[in-house]
């Protein structure tokens, strides 16, 4: 599981049929890096949120209902708050 921001929505005429009907948005990956990934929302994320994303094909099948599904990424909560303790 990653920590993201959420940077907008991803639209697209053309897409695989078990993803119809679901929202799919793009997600830039905490901290350095330049990584950046296009996720189904199941949570209703907006532009800015900060998420917890699940990087796992399987579990994002799931949510799907598709064991086939082209997908490996799925928004599975919002972040309301991150505490760092330094050591």
């Amino acid at each position: 599981m990653i920590i993201g921001k959420v940077i907008g929505p991803v639209v697209a005429t053309s897409k695989h049929h078990s993803l119809h009907g679901q929202r799919l948005l793009h997600v830039k990956q905490d901290g350095d890096t330049n990584i950046a990934l296009v996720a189904i929302d199941t949570v209703m994320a907006a532009p800015d949120d900060i998420v917890l994303v699940c990087r796992e094909g399987n579990g994002s099948r799931q949510v799907l209902g598709d064991s086939k599904a082209p997908v490996n990424a799925t928004i599975v909560g919002i972040v309301d708050q991150i505490d760092v303790e330094k050591q």
